[in-house]
């Protein structure tokens, strides 16, 4: 069964072209922009991020629309549109929890930025995606549970 044969409903198609979009867009276009399309997606999320450079990859000079943590956000959300319909059977039993798995992730991450406020660790580029993709993850997870849980009544 091909990943593309399990999306048998629209909600996943439009879930995850939606997610594509804003992923590609977050990247900012920073390892390929034959269209310079980088400056359209800075003004993109200017409003949903505050897009500090010295928290954004860059590649050459050019930076990604969105810090690290909203870029592993959106990750994490376009990874979830892909697994979660191929996995959702195995994960049947968990749907109900999805509610506290995305309060887990955000208390991660709140966690981490209130430690790196407070001096008690400094968290780097790196951490701050590894992070934002569980979060992106859960939300895309409770957004399918939400779907199904509606569709199966």
């Amino acid at each position: 069964m091909s990943l593309f044969n399990s999306f048998n409903d629209r909600i996943q198609y439009v879930l995850f072209a939606i997610t594509a979009f804003l992923f590609l867009f977050s990247s900012g276009f920073v390892f390929f922009d034959p269209f310079g399309l980088n400056t359209i997606a800075h003004e993109m999320f200017r409003s949903l991020c505050h897009q500090f450079h010295w928290r954004t990859f860059s590649e050459n000079g050019a930076y990604m629309a969105v810090c690290t943590r909203c870029f592993g956000i959106y990750a994490g959300l376009f990874t979830g549109s892909l697994l979660v319909p191929v996995i959702k059977q195995k994960i049947k039993p968990i749907f109900p929890n999805s509610i506290i798995i995305l309060a887990l992730a955000f208390l991660i991450n709140l966690i981490d930025f209130i430690g790196n406020l407070l001096g008690i660790w400094t968290n780097t580029l790196h951490s701050r995606m590894l992070l934002g993709i569980p979060f992106g993850f859960s939300v895309t997870f409770l957004i399918l549970t939400a779907y199904y849980s509606q569709k199966n009544k």
